[in-house]
């Protein structure tokens, strides 16, 4: 039905946009496997954080644009299939001035999630599948400089959802195995090292319910488990290891959105983030604020029966933290466009 896509358009859309804790992006969402029929998606935004510190510390944080992409086929009655595009871990961090200038951190992933669901009938189905992951950066912090990058690891992820269809009702919970990736580079441009980072277990949580006619509540619970998760380099050959980032806290990002159903054409939505303030990470200025909260606005068009055009922007607050002598605070401004294209 027409006003499940506006849940799953303005979620998947809104709610992963946030700095979110630790180094999540994307927040490793399955929602196109819930989607109507056979669906291909492509999603776009920006993240353009400005976060500055005492002591003469300016703007630490650059700008960001994560994309996404997914098709959905449904292979009969009871089976869809899924393989969804994204960027699920990131940091972007330059400090040109201050306490930690020189500090420096770019950090990308790319992931690819193929996820199958069975329909037991019109209340109950689950799903599992496998996500492969690679994880590039290059960080300059006390311990000098770090350049590495890896091949795809795999991790696997398993779930289960209860509909309610009359009502718009769904309930869907989906656990994700941590990603173990090993990565190649050097250290200070000279020494070849090995690293490893296992990236966190996270379980989400993904609901919707009719509250009125053509209105619709839905919402996320996201909990990842940060805690103990390092970055670890070690010379080739042997010798002392030496830790990049480690972090202290796991953390809970929470999403709550309404939605309204204007015309055939035309639906709005509000969302509202909220997630702790934590230490993540503990013992590096590579990453100056901590929790959040968000408040976010989206429109989605249904330009013909095949194609549907959703935009939303978010206005985030992230938590201030202090890094040593240094007190951070700030905000960001997310804008984000998704297609989605049935047939």
């Amino acid at each position: 039905m027409k006003k499940l896509a506006l849940s799953a358009s303005m979620f998947s859309l809104l709610a992963t946009t946030a700095i979110a804790g630790g180094i999540d992006r994307s927040g490793q969402w399955i929602t196109p496997i819930f989607e109507s029929g056979d669906v291909v998606t492509f999603s776009v935004g920006t993240v353009d954080p400005n976060v500055s510190g005492t002591l003469g510390t300016n703007d630490a944080t650059t700008r960001y644009s994560p994309v996404s992409f997914s098709i959905k086929k449904a292979l009969t009655d009871k089976v869809d299939v899924a393989v969804i595009v994204d960027q699920p871990f990131g940091a972007d961090i330059r400090y040109t001035s201050g306490p930690f200038a020189g500090g420096f951190a770019d950090v990308s992933s790319k992931a690819i999630t193929f996820v199958g669901r069975y329909k037991f009938n019109n209340n109950w189905s689950v799903h599992a599948g496998a996500r492969a992951q690679s994880l590039t950066g290059t960080i300059t912090s006390t311990p000098g400089i770090l350049n590495a990058s890896g091949d795809y690891a795999w991790g696997a992820l398993v779930g289960a959802a209860y509909e309610r269809p009359e009502i718009a009702m769904r309930i869907a919970l989906t656990y994700s195995t941590s990603i173990s990736n090993k990565l190649d580079g050097t250290t200070n441009f000279v020494t070849p090292v090995t690293a490893s980072h296992q990236t966190p277990e996270s379980l989400n949580l993904e609901f919707q319910t009719g509250i009125a006619k053509d209105t619709l509540l839905f919402g996320s619970v996201r909990h990842v488990k940060w805690k103990g998760s390092s970055l670890d380099s070690t010379p080739v050959g042997g010798g002392a290891s030496t830790n990049w980032v480690n972090f202290r806290d796991d953390s809970t990002s929470l999403t709550l959105g309404v939605g309204r159903k204007i015309n055939d054409k035309l639906s709005l939505a509000m969302t509202l983030g909220y997630e702790a303030a934590g230490t993540r990470p503990g013992n590096t200025a590579l990453s100056p604020t901590t929790g959040y909260k968000s408040i976010g606005l989206g429109a989605s068009y249904n330009v013909n029966e095949s194609l549907k055009v959703t935009g939303g922007v978010q206005y985030i607050k992230p938590g201030d933290q202090s890094v040593g002598p240094v007190n951070f605070s700030g905000d960001a401004v997310a804008f984000g466009v998704k297609v989605a294209y049935s047939f």
